[in-house]
């Protein structure tokens, strides 16, 4: 296995964090429309059972959003919040 050093600013990592964060949530946004469909027919994420399964993509959606309220400038988050949630 090949090892690679990069350096980078601090500003570069946050820029990663916030698109990797907010693919996550995307993700689980979709997949939470998904889960309360009455068409699913699949297992869950979290849990077998259809609302706890749902509660738990909530409250890892909301862990999300907590954290890219930190790594985010307070109006760029307040203009993702509106468009996203």
């Amino acid at each position: 296995m090949t090892t690679f050093t990069i350096e980078m600013e601090h500003e570069q990592v946050d820029a990663i964090i916030v698109q990797v964060l907010k693919e996550q949530y995307l993700s689980l946004k979709h997949d939470l429309g998904l889960r309360q469909s009455d068409d699913y027919d699949s297992h869950g994420i979290f849990d077998k059972d259809k609302d706890a399964d749902c509660a738990e993509m909530q409250s890892h959606m909301d862990a999300a959003a907590k954290v890219l309220s930190y790594y985010m400038v307070f109006e760029d988050y307040e203009d993702w919040k509106q468009n996203e949630k």
